[in-house]
């Protein structure tokens, strides 16, 4: 039963022209920043800039675009759940099929959908590092604990986004009201967080929001109050499952 619902959810994405618009939008976002990253790191190696400097800065050139492509990905999920609710085709759904099924097909959906753009735009971008980089310097970086962390940490974060939307979606049940509260806890708070900080009132706990840890997993922030980069991966896993879990409490009861 679920596979069939996973496999709705598909077909009617492909009907969707949003879909050829915003997942091509999100990997033009992820593969464009990390160029603009390995660009700045060919600058700094001509300036005979230590090779872990460079290997680090290039590592983290992978997930550099992922506050842009995640936000992509947020407004893809929340158009998955609001776009069923506008047409009232997700009624029809709830004939055949459990609420939870439904729930849980979206979840899958859309979580497949930020795992391709993920492992596509790793890809992509580790192509522009062949033709941007030396030959030396990519070599060091496949070998580099580095990588591989702000790889992780890029999917999660991926992950987080469309967690949020989907969550949102459910919550209040319009797409431009998800959006909006998506933007502002994703975005505006870190940055009154960040006018605080500027301030000099410290905020460690701005570390632990969703803004926050996905910054430390994809190595984007340095030397910030918070979590390691692996503890900020598991953590952000947790907002995940609460998201959804508070997106699911709110579509049971309607």
């Amino acid at each position: 039963m679920l596979s069939n619902a996973v496999g709705s959810e598909l077909i009617k994405l492909r009907a969707y022209r949003l879909t050829y618009w915003l997942l091509p939008l999100a990997l033009v976002f992820l593969v464009t920043a990390a160029a603009f990253g390995f660009d700045s790191v060919r600058l700094s190696a001509a300036e005979a800039a230590p090779q872990s400097v460079l290997i680090d800065s290039a590592a983290y050139a992978f997930g550099l675009g992922s506050p842009l492509s995640g936000l992509v990905l947020g407004v893809f999920a929340a158009l998955i759940v609001t776009a069923d609710q506008g047409s009232g085709t997700i009624y029809q759904s709830l004939l055949v099929l459990s609420r939870r099924t439904v729930v849980l097909a979206k979840v899958l959906a859309s979580g497949a959908a930020a795992a391709l753009i993920t492992a596509v735009g790793t890809f992509a971008i580790a192509a522009v590092a062949l033709v941007m980089l030396p030959g030396s310097l990519v070599g060091a970086l496949a070998a580099a604990p580095a990588l591989w962390v702000t790889l992780a940490g890029t999917l999660v974060s991926h992950l987080t986004w469309v967690a949020v939307g989907l969550g949102f979606s459910l919550l209040l049940q319009r797409q431009a009201s998800a959006v909006g509260a998506m933007v502002m806890l994703l975005f505006v708070v870190p940055m009154v967080g960040a006018a605080l900080v500027a301030a000099g009132r410290t905020q460690n706990w701005l570390g632990y929001l969703p803004a926050g840890l996905m910054q430390t997993a994809t190595g984007t922030v340095t030397a910030q109050p918070g979590p390691t980069a692996l503890l900020a991966c598991v953590l952000l896993l947790g907002w995940c499952l609460a998201f959804v879990e508070a997106g699911w409490l709110r579509f049971r009861r309607r």
